[in-house]
C-alpha cells in the first residue's frame, strides 16, 4: 500500500539493482496481459517489478470517472517516490498506450529510462471511442461497456499533439520505443523522429499484443 488510494503489486528480486514499473492504458489495468506477461518475463530474469491501478472497479477504490491526467502523474510520483530509497535511479519505467502521456508529464529525476509500447498520441485515437449520452462522455471499446470520463480527462484528450511533442523533447534520459505491426506505427515514427531516435516493431502484434507470438 502506496496510500489511501494507491495500491501496487511489487516484485521483489533478492540481490538485484534494478526495479521496473509498468503503467497500463486507457480503460485498462494492472491485470492487463502485456503487464502481467511483462512481470513474469523480467521477473524470470531478474528484474523486480511493480505494477499498480489508476483506477479499478472495487468499492473502495477511485474511479475513471473520478479522475484526470493530473492525478496518474500524481499517482506516477507517488509510486516512484515511494521506491526511489530503495532502488535511487535503477528505475525504468514501461507504459502503454495512453499511459504515455502520465510518464510525459511526471517527474524522471529518479528515472534511468522509459519504455513506450504503441503509445497513443493522435486526437482521433483518443477522440475516436468516446461519446455522449444524455449523462456525459463516455469511452466505448466495444464491450458493451461505458467507461464514463470527467471534463477534465476530456479536455486532456483535446490536447493538441504537438504540445506533447514538444515535451517529449525535453526528456533528457534514454527512451525507447515499441510499436505494435497492428497497431500505433504513425505516433512511434513521430516519435522516434522527434528525439531522434530509432523505433522498433513487433511483428504479428496488435496494439494489446495480446497474441503469444508477441510475448516479451
Amino acid at each position: 500500500k502506496i496510500n489511501a488510494g494507491l495500491w501496487c503489486n511489487y516484485t521483489h528480486i533478492k540481490n538485484e539493482k534494478w526495479l521496473i514499473i509498468f503503467i497500463h492504458g486507457l480503460t485498462s489495468d494492472s491485470h492487463e496481459p502485456i503487464l502481467v506477461d511483462g512481470s513474469h518475463f523480467f521477473n524470470t530474469h531478474h528484474y523486480s517489478t511493480c505494477t499498480f491501478n489508476l483506477y479499478w472497479n472495487a468499492d473502495d477504490e477511485k474511479k475513471l470517472i473520478d479522475v484526470s491526467l493530473s492525478n496518474h502523474i500524481e499517482d506516477i510520483n507517488n509510486i516512484v517516490q515511494y521506491f526511489v530509497d530503495q532502488w535511487q535511479q535503477n528505475i525504468t519505467l514501461i507504459w502503454h498506450s495512453f499511459g504515455w502521456l502520465s510518464i510525459l508529464y511526471s517527474d524522471l529525476t529518479y528515472i534511468k529510462q522509459i519504455i513506450l509500447r504503441d503509445a497513443s498520441i493522435w486526437w482521433d485515437e483518443l477522440l475516436g471511442d468516446v461519446f455522449q449520452d444524455s449523462l456525459w462522455h463516455y469511452i466505448d471499446r466495444w464491450d458493451n461497456y461505458k467507461w464514463y470520463i470527467n471534463q477534465s480527462m476530456f479536455n486532456d484528450f483535446c490536447v493538441p499533439p504537438e504540445q506533447h511533442i514538444q515535451q517529449l523533447k525535453k526528456i533528457l534520459i534514454p527512451v525507447t520505443i515499441i510499436a505494435a505491426e497492428h497497431g500505433l506505427q504513425e505516433p512511434a515514427k513521430t516519435y522516434a523522429h522527434a528525439t531522434w531516435n530509432e523505433y522498433f516493431v513487433i511483428k504479428w502484434a496488435d496494439h494489446t499484443f495480446s497474441d503469444n507470438t508477441t510475448k516479451w
